[in-house]
């Protein structure tokens, strides 16, 4: 859980995301990516028994999961965003962001918007105790999911959209040995553009166990 105060948390949160995307942040190798239905990612981090699909539909992307029993996932992106395999023990964790994010460039910058996609042992949210935020059900792997809603100020007093989903029970509708797992699937959604943040939640609901 993410405990800082409003302006304390964004900034983290855009730092640790942010700074794991960029190659002087001690990544060792540029953000993996996947267009066209082609299958890339850092083949340091791909173990032998790792099989990733290829001649996916355009914009279709696979989430191998390496680290947790849960099977593959596979998600539809608008052109022009790259992966990012965070993946680590005992966690699957991957990060979507635009090419164009100007933040990419410059760290001083506000993020239009990213992703984050995980499935771990842990649960995870972005939401401290006593905040106010609205619900929006939506359908994650045919499995009714909540978004949870709210936005926070800037220090420029602009707006910073914040999305999430957290679910264990999605496991369960996979199978009852998952349901019976320490399995957590959560989904951040968050950017400055309202647009942009719309659009990933759109891609968001293209998550699902099968290409």
């Amino acid at each position: 859980m993410i405990t800082t105060r409003a302006s304390i948390r964004i900034g983290s949160i855009l730092a640790v995301a942010l700074c794991m995307l960029l190659p002087a942040c001690g990544d060792k190798g540029p953000a993996a990516k996947q267009s066209g239905g082609a299958s890339g990612r850092d083949s340091a981090k791909v173990p032998a028994d790792t099989t990733l699909r290829t001649n996916l539909p355009a914009g279709r992307f696979h989430l191998p999961t390496q680290h947790t029993p849960a099977p593959d996932f596979f998600i539809t992106l608008p052109a022009g965003y790259t992966v990012k395999d965070l993946s680590h023990l005992p966690n699957d964790e991957y990060f979507f962001v635009r090419n164009d994010d100007p933040s990419l460039r410059d760290s001083t910058k506000i993020t239009p918007g990213f992703m984050c996609f995980y499935v771990g042992v842990n649960p995870r949210t972005a939401i401290e105790k006593g905040m106010k935020y609205s619900e929006q059900p939506t359908t994650l792997c045919n499995t009714p999911v909540t978004w949870r809603i709210w936005t926070e100020k800037l220090p420029d007093g602009a707006p910073y959209f914040q999305r999430e989903i957290a679910s264990h029970d999605i496991f369960a509708t996979i199978s009852p040995e998952l349901g019976r797992a320490p399995l957590h699937l959560y989904v951040y959604v968050a950017g400055s553009d309202s647009s942009r943040v719309a659009e990933l939640m759109r891609a968001a609901g293209t998550l699902a166990l099968s290409p």
